[in-house]
């Protein structure tokens, strides 16, 4: 009997077929098509999706505009929309989101290749994209295009893509390749979840008048009609979304909550964490004040001398992994910013026995990242991470806090939730802000009290030592070794503790870190001098489920009486949206083992929730990290019950 079952996807998207016309055009052999109009792609991009969506009259008044496409292709739109945005931006703190989906992402070469007719025209958004061109792997990467324009490509099937997707679209480009050619991407199911992405009053442009193309759209809510076209095209459709509010869902993980844009943001801690929503609200035109107890940079676990920056890639494709994997794309991008701070670096991870052997090999078989980024390490049966990074953390957070009000020695001993939330100083003094986001790792507990998500201290030992050779090399793989930037460091411990103060060096951990770095980087071991070592220890906080969180907190009496008992009994609650959560406060925390890998995105998702814009990782991914999940844990378990 012959076996029905559906080979998996592949977890690399696929690159396409390409063929190149004699005009220089790309063709997809996959889908018999071309990419843009043989006669003039960028003037087709003008006239169907510009001018047939009223771009730029539509931005005119808006802080925020937010730009969804179908069909990224050669990346021709979102580039000639960016330098629109450039010419006409309404105001200097004005920004454009730009939302692009697309399955079979085209190599930078052939994208170089593409766009060359208009390099010159389109100028500095173009040579920005080309320079952060996504690399292959489904999921969510972004990028920064300037001028107040970000770019978030979803890569994945469209249907799977707009599934997870979270943002509300105030235009779309339909630029799929021709329905008649690729009928998945113009599908019922897909013009529902436009219509379910699409903001009050977006508006559809796409150059196509197919008849099951405006039917679709019709069904899914649109208000379709055909219009004149543009130039070229005898007609065009126009599809709106009606200017309707939806009904607000039940939200247990409080992952819904309207933005609230706040002008002022009090960010509690100057660690990696503290460090990177500092810099990005600063980004968005928010007024940043970040308090820290601590003496200056040189203070705290983000204060190491090196530190790595590389994901944990598991053999399944879960919404855990996908986080992930978009947290280390989303640093990789994020930290090319800061040169002097940060640098590539190909980080070696040996099988340390049998089972991780056969993990690897199992990832290496079915691989979630392309081969510019993940490579197989024969000798040891391991991995080897091309284009990892390493970093100068006290640099890193000195450039991330540059031109930040930053208050050192100044400990906050209470907040306030509210519109607007208030803090108090151990000095006495008190403040207030739209906004206080607590990452202040192992202090969360003793700030938060019983609103704290649940967290566990770990202790690391580390050694390291300085020296003037040009060795250029990391190895990780349960404990970590880097020799580059002068600096050979090497540990670390991870022990329970129950206290966030750092313990003293311990000689019987330095010993047993000289061990492990003997088996895990035997060169590296052969480089070290005892005489000249230095230790160093920190405190790492980590959760029950070893993942980070970010977003609101619960207020437990209203969350509980909202959702408590449909939790606890397993039903889909019926509840109405309500506020269970504390306003004006937020969390971060959690990092463990690999802060400066989760940071970015984890202030990236900050970000969206507190002034909207396209989620940085999908839904699922996002609800993996929500704060919230602990106590939804608890009510399901039976263990936290409806107050009477």
């Amino acid at each position: 009997m012959s076996d029905d079952t559906p080979d998996p996807v592949p977890r690399l998207p696929p690159r396409p077929h390409l063929e190149w016309r004699e005009d220089g055009v790309p063709r997809a052999q996959d889908m018999d098509d071309v990419y843009y109009s043989t006669s003039s792609g960028l003037d087709e991009t003008r006239e169907v999706f510009f001018a047939g969506c009223g771009l730029p009259e539509r931005w005119a008044d808006r802080r925020q505009f937010t730009v969804a496409e179908l069909g990224f292709g050669t990346g021709l739109n979102m580039a000639a929309l960016a330098g629109l945005w450039t010419m006409h931006r309404p105001a200097p703190a004005a920004r454009l989101h730009l939302v692009s989906v697309e399955g079979r992402l085209m190599s930078r070469e052939d994208a170089q290749r593409a766009l060359s007719p208009w390099r010159d025209e389109l100028g500095e958004p173009l040579e920005l994209l080309l320079a952060q061109w996504p690399h292959r792997a489904r999921g969510v990467q972004r990028m920064d295009l300037g001028s107040g324009v970000t770019l978030t490509l979803l890569q994945d099937d469209v249907k799977p893509a707009l599934d997870g997707a979270d943002f509300q679209a105030d235009a779309w480009f339909l630029d799929g390749f021709s329905p008649a050619k690729n009928d998945a991407m113009w599908s019922p199911e897909v013009m529902a979840q436009i219509a379910r992405l699409s903001a009050p009053g977006a508006v559809v442009g796409t150059y196509t008048v197919a008849g099951f193309v405006r039917r679709g759209l019709a069904d899914a809510g649109f208000d379709v009609a055909k219009k004149p076209g543009f130039g070229r095209k005898r007609e065009r459709l126009e599809a709106i979304w009606p200017e309707t509010a939806r009904p607000a869902r039940p939200d247990p993980l409080l992952i819904d909550i309207k933005p609230e844009r706040p002008a002022r943001v009090a960010i509690i801690g100057a660690g990696i964490m503290g460090a990177v929503l500092a810099c990005r609200f600063h980004q968005m035109g928010s007024d940043v004040v970040v308090f820290d107890g601590a003496d200056g940079l040189e203070q705290g676990t983000s204060a190491n001398p090196l530190a790595l920056i590389m994901p944990r890639l598991d053999a399944g494709d879960t919404p855990a992994a996908r986080a992930m994997l978009d947290a280390y794309l989303n640093a990789l991008t994020f930290y090319d910013a800061f040169p002097d701070a940060v640098s590539r670096i190909d980080i070696n991870q040996p099988a340390s026995d049998e089972k991780s052997a056969q993990r690897f090999a199992k990832i290496l078989k079915d691989p979630p990242l392309d081969e510019t980024l993940l490579s197989n390490m024969d000798v040891t049966h391991g991995m080897i991470h091309r284009n990892g990074m390493i970093a100068d953390p006290i640099a890193l957070r000195r450039a991330l806090l540059a031109g930040i009000d930053v208050r050192w020695n100044t400990r906050v001993s209470a907040i306030r939730a509210g519109r607007p939330a208030a803090y108090a100083l151990e000095n006495g003094d008190m403040g207030e802000a739209e906004l206080i986001i607590c990452a202040g790792g192992m202090g969360l507990p003793t700030l938060l009290q019983g609103a704290s998500p649940p967290l566990a201290g770990r202790s690391g030992q580390l050694e390291w030592m300085e020296h003037e050779d040009g060795t250029h090399e990391a190895w990780a793989g349960g404990r970590y070794a880097i020799d580059a930037r002068k600096k050979r460091l090497f540990g670390a411990s991870f022990l329970p503790t129950d206290t966030a103060h750092p313990p003293h060096p311990d000689a019987g951990l330095r010993l047993e870190n000289i061990e492990g770095l003997k088996a895990l980087a035997p060169a590296v071991a052969a480089r070290i001098d005892d005489a000249r070592l230095s230790s160093r220890t920190g405190v790492r906080a980590t959760t029950p489920d070893r993942l980070p969180f970010v977003g609101r907190l619960p207020d437990e009496a209203a969350y509980l009486s909202l959702y408590g008992e449909d939790l606890e009994k397993g039903r889909s609650s019926s509840a109405p949206y309500c506020d269970a959560h504390l306003p004006g406060l937020m969390v971060a925390g959690g990092l463990g083992a690999r802060g400066f890998t989760w940071a970015p995105l984890l202030a990236d998702i900050a970000i969206a929730l507190a002034n909207g814009g396209p989620m940085p990782t999908g839904r699922a991914s996002h609800e993996t990290l929500s704060p919230a999940r602990f106590i939804m844990r608890d009510c399901k378990r039976g263990v936290r019950r409806p107050r009477v």
